[in-house]
């Protein structure tokens, strides 16, 4: 059997690299540092709005249209560090996440704001998501606990987190 091997290009002009000219495949994607596509996501990330496949319809919806895969977009939600409710919520220490709601909380001195209601401004405000059921339950007992020291400064709630209950 005869080899047949191409010899119309010399070995010696092929280049070793695998992209020597260093051009973009995906010339429509903009890079890792756009700073306009890093700002796009961040409002989106603050707005709730945190799954892949709609903020790549919405950077293609933007004009001009940005497009770009939905696997970019989750290696830029994570170049960014922007996380969903349940791994920010895991990640972060319980001291930080009860004093957002705490701060939320003490803007409203006559108490009509709901778990939810507190849980969106955290995230519209300082872009932090935490999970429903824990900003409830928080809620819940920092709410019961301002209840008791109101009848009774001595006395304190025990919960699963320590007791927050502060003498006056």
């Amino acid at each position: 059997m005869v080899d047949q091997q191409d010899t119309s290009t010399p070995q010696a002009t092929i280049p070793s690299a695998r992209n020597p000219t260093g051009k973009n495949q995906y010339s429509h994607c903009p890079s890792a540092k756009d700073e306009r596509v890093k700002q796009l996501i961040i409002g989106y990330h603050r707005r709730g709005i945190t799954d892949r496949k709609n903020i790549s319809q919405l950077l293609l919806a933007e004009s001009p249209s940005i497009i770009m895969s939905e696997a970019t977009v989750a290696r830029r939600l994570k170049k960014f560090n922007l996380r969903a409710s349940s791994l920010t919520t895991q990640r972060m220490p319980d001291a930080e996440k009860r004093q957002y709601i705490l701060d939320q909380m003490s803007k409203d001195p006559t108490g009509k704001k709901g778990p939810r209601t507190i849980r969106k401004e955290i995230a519209s405000e300082h872009g932090v998501f935490l999970t429903r059921d824990f900003v409830e339950a928080e809620v819940r007992h920092l709410r019961a606990s301002q209840l008791a020291r109101e009848e009774d400064p001595e006395v304190c709630i025990e919960s699963p987190s320590p007791t927050l209950c502060v003498e006056r």
